[in-house]
């Protein structure tokens, strides 16, 4: 008896458990879809602006204005690893087996006016990603509006490239960006 019992008590507490984890992992139809975003979103401005073109586009991290580089990497430092970003082709720690001499990030594509600005590129090590940032540029401050990651099994890409992978909606914008560095 009290084994069917203890068994139907635990059947219980399982379709319980089982609801409730549907019930929180199910979003109202109005709410964002896991972190995706799309231009039609809160950000419709200036993910408007880089599919627009309206803005200089640059070849090089260092290509971009001061503001905008020391958001990205706010700290001068020593280490080459960690205080500096290669320029696209160039080779970089795109893996966890370091190399002290070549930095952790490698630019992809950028561009920047005089209200906005965006940067895309790789950050190697232990978890890959590719950061996509756009920045609104104030009074000589270029402050993070969004921190996005796409994730696209081809690696490096271009302009064009990125520009369809926002139209298609395959990025996912990192909501909690205070908490990772960048």
């Amino acid at each position: 008896m009290r084994r069917k019992m203890r068994h139907k008590i635990y059947i219980l507490i399982m379709t319980i458990s089982a609801s409730c984890v549907f019930l929180i992992g199910c979003k109202h139809k109005n709410e964002p879809n896991s972190g995706q975003i799309h231009p039609s979103d809160t950000n419709n401005s200036a993910l408007a602006w880089v599919l627009k073109g309206d803005y200089q586009v640059v070849k090089s991290f260092y290509d971009l204005p001061k503001d905008v580089r020391i958001a990205i990497l706010p700290e001068p430092s020593k280490s080459v690893r960690l205080g500096r970003m290669a320029n696209p082709n160039e080779r970089f720690n795109s893996t966890d087996v370091i190399e002290d001499d070549l930095p952790m990030r490698r630019f992809i594509t950028g561009g920047f006016s005089k209200d906005y600005a965006f940067v895309f590129y790789e950050h190697g090590g232990r978890g890959y990603n590719q950061p996509f940032v756009i920045l609104k540029r104030e009074m000589g401050k270029a402050n993070i509006i969004l921190l996005a990651y796409l994730f696209e099994e081809n690696g490096t890409m271009s302009l064009n490239q990125l520009k369809s992978i926002i139209k298609s909606n395959r990025i996912k914008e990192e909501k909690n960006a205070k908490y990772w560095s960048l």
